[in-house]
């Protein structure tokens, strides 16, 4: 589990020296295969599958700013019980992971305080009980997640106070339409687009004030509740969330609903059980 205290790495940078004039960078090199709860302060690229169902650890616990992790499509396989696939708990900056499949994990990837996460190309696969975190992240700025899939999560994208997030390209998978949320978000500032997110609970929950919001291409089906839910707590937040081009059909109460008018056009729902569209423009 995350601890309290950064670790810092030690860098070593190397020159050589060519016919005694010109120098010449190395090439990028990657750390050795890590093991399961290991601090990460290199980059890292897998070769191998790391299995972690033994382990009682975290899968990798990020402990310096910018470090990339190339899972090289490989996965990392938890212990199914309270551990993170990827630990960013301490709020390293500048940290990408990418690129492969994060699984039996309560959390697959968390940040807390890190700005500048770059998620992409992830599986993040959970223990099919509907209990569990895809990506949780508090507190960052410019966060960019891009072809993400959670699948069995209780909440699949949980984002709380993030200034320039963007979720791009993603879906959400294996919802329980009772309990679950594609995304839930509070106090986000930025976007999501083409996102899809059908058969939860709440396809999209968002609350709280923003300087400027976006939902926009997204698709959210049969939802158990809502597809879109837009919980503005004031009519001065009108203008601030805007919904653009979006699909809900088939809800069990309300396609699209905001407490308060927000902006927005090209909206579509049908099949709504209560009202397709509850101050939502379409």
């Amino acid at each position: 589990m995350s601890s309290t205290v950064k670790r810092f790495g030690i860098g070593f940078g190397i020159a050589c020296a060519l016919g005694g004039a010109s120098l010449v960078a190395p090439t990028a090199a990657y750390a050795a295969q890590p093991h399961c709860g290991d601090v990460i302060n290199h980059d890292v690229k897998l070769t191998h599958n790391l299995k972690c169902a033994g382990s009682s650890s975290d899968g990798l616990e990020i402990g310096k700013d910018g470090v990339d992790i190339n899972l090289n499509g490989h996965k990392i396989i938890g212990p199914e019980s309270s551990y993170y696939g990827i630990d960013d708990g301490n709020g390293y900056d500048g940290v990408t992971v990418r690129n492969g499949t994060i699984k039996g994990f309560n959390y697959g990837v968390y940040g807390s305080s890190a700005s500048r996460l770059h998620l992409s190309h992830l599986d993040i696969n959970l223990k099919g009980a509907n209990h569990d975190f895809g990506v949780q992240v508090y507190y960052g700025v410019n966060n960019r997640f891009d072809h993400v899939t959670v699948d069995n999560a209780a909440y699949a994208f949980y984002l709380y106070d993030q200034d320039g997030i963007r979720l791009t390209r993603s879906k959400a998978t294996g919802n329980s339409s009772v309990s679950t949320y594609g995304i839930y978000g509070a106090y986000l500032a930025g976007k999501v687009d083409h996102v899809r997110a059908s058969g939860a609970n709440h396809g999209l929950y968002v609350y709280g004030q923003t300087p400027g919001f976006t939902i926009s291409n997204g698709t959210f089906n049969n939802a158990g509740y809502t597809g879109i839910f837009v919980s503005n707590s004031t009519p001065l937040s009108q203008y601030r969330y805007t919904l653009t081009d979006n699909t809900a059909n088939s809800a069990g109460s309300y396609g699209f609903y905001a407490n308060y008018d927000v902006r927005g056009s090209g909206n579509t729902a049908t099949g709504a059980g209560t009202k397709n569209y509850y101050n939502v423009p379409h």
